[in-house]
């Protein structure tokens, strides 16, 4: 089954105040509730700039409303929750001790994937296309202030550049985290075959140029495991992204799939 989320118009409407308030946004400019594309004047939510604004405004109110969503859908148990204190605790450490020369993230997509990762607590990750390691930091978040008694996580960080897994390398060692990492130069699809089927709970991808990478990546994720797509509602990428997302929410792979479209990249959970 596929589902995709939209910021609701209690939160829309506040983000447009927001965005008023600022002067962004004409003091008597309208939102079109309930129109998804709209080539008139009036402000509609694929509108590029809208989706750019919403990952920046209203995070914990969107981050808590998707929280409501995923239990309302039964995807995640109805007593699971995070620490938004901690979140942005954790997120200021990111930025004032990461060397990042670029990131593709939005402040939201940074947060839901913290949330994502503080949910499923996994204890085998793997992240592909983790350039300078800003992703990596996101999902180790849920690392962060835990028991050192605990058996540590063992997460994987995969790169093409071995500069930017230098980097990454660096970056992550900045933080104080209950995991073991493991950072590995090369090509996924050919580093994969190093592990055995089901052996991840919880995987990243951040790719659009080799979809071969996503089938064998999936004998690699356990029942009951989590995937994370990058850039899945991206229009610049549309044709790109089509077999990747084709195969996720195919109910022959996995059990249920999710875009979260929150902001100008949009990311897919997937359940096996």
């Amino acid at each position: 089954m596929a589902y995709k989320y939209v910021v609701g118009p209690q939160i829309v409407d506040m983000v447009i105040n927001d965005l008023k308030d600022q002067k962004f946004l004409d003091m008597n400019a309208e939102f079109e509730h309930g129109i998804m594309d709209n080539p008139g004047h009036k402000v509609y939510y694929n509108d590029y700039s809208f989706l750019d604004a919403l990952g920046h405004y209203r995070q914990k109110e969107i981050l808590e409303d998707i929280m409501d969503y995923l239990k309302n859908k039964n995807m995640i148990p109805s007593d699971v929750n995070y620490s938004n204190i901690l979140l942005e605790m954790y997120h200021q450490i990111i930025r004032s001790k990461f060397i990042v020369p670029w990131k593709s993230f939005s402040p939201l997509m940074d947060k839901l994937v913290y949330l994502l990762s503080s949910i499923k607590m996994p204890q085998k990750c793997i992240a592909i296309g983790v350039n300078c390691g800003y992703t990596l930091g996101c999902i180790a978040g849920a690392y962060w202030k835990k028991n050192g008694n605990e058996p540590p996580a063992d997460i994987y960080a995969i790169d093409l550049n071995r500069s930017n897994i230098k980097i990454a390398e660096k970056n992550i060692s900045a933080l104080d985290l209950n995991a073991s990492f493991h950072f590995l130069t090369g090509d996924a699809y050919e580093l994969l075959d190093k592990f055995e089927s089901g052996t991840f709970d919880f995987a990243f991808l951040d790719t659009r140029r080799n979809y071969k990478i996503l089938p064998k990546l999936y004998e690699k994720i356990s029942n009951g495991g989590w995937l994370l797509m990058h850039n899945a509602s991206d229009r610049h990428f549309v044709k790109e992204m089509k077999p990747f997302l084709e195969f996720v929410r195919n109910k022959e792979h996995f059990k249920e799939s999710i875009l979260f479209q929150i902001d100008t990249n949009g990311m897919e959970l997937s359940f096996k």
